[in-house]
């Protein structure tokens, strides 16, 4: 899709970026799982591996767990600053078992535990929201940047990165 086409680049500038520069590290991890409750997860830990980046069809995010994985890999990395950057495109839904989506509250507590349990972590947590949907307003307030399309959010999180790598030199 072009969406995870803009994706991959954004994946493998960010990459690029950091070519040569010693004390930073960067991991990309592609969430998704389906109405079973199987998830599928995807590391991508240098530019070669930006080909693994593509859409699964499996259409839901369990961003909780997605969360409080990706922080426990953060801090497994080296460096003293640590920043999660989530992008999304959409809501968190996750289905528990089959057909059993989690209700609203459910996924909403799930969430905020995910986040207060990362930060001590991974203290810089931010979400660029691509779309619709007021869940992400609700669990990540003040760490949320809504953007009405890729593109937006590509630029922006470009930008965000670009001002990190630069404080870490």
């Amino acid at each position: 899709s072009p969406d995870m086409d803009m994706v991959r680049n954004l994946v493998a500038t960010l990459f690029k970026s950091i070519e040569g520069v010693h004390n930073i590290e960067l991991k990309a991890v592609l969430w998704s799982s389906d109405i079973y409750g199987n998830v599928n997860v995807s590391e991508v830990d240098n530019i070669k591996d930006t080909k693994l980046i593509v859409s699964d069809r499996m259409g839901y995010t369990p961003t909780h767990l997605a969360i409080d994985y990706c922080s426990k890999v953060a801090s497994r990395m080296r460096g003293r600053k640590k920043i999660m950057i989530i992008i999304t495109d959409g809501d968190p839904y996750y289905f528990s078992g089959v057909n059993e989506l989690m209700e609203d509250k459910e996924i909403i507590q799930l969430t905020k535990t995910a986040i207060r349990n990362a930060l001590p972590r991974t203290p810089s947590i931010i979400c660029f929201k691509v779309g619709e949907g007021d869940i992400c307003d609700r669990v990540f307030r003040g760490r949320i940047v809504n953007v009405n399309d890729m593109n937006t959010a590509s630029s922006l999180v470009a930008k965000k990165f670009e001002s990190l790598v630069r404080q870490a030199l």
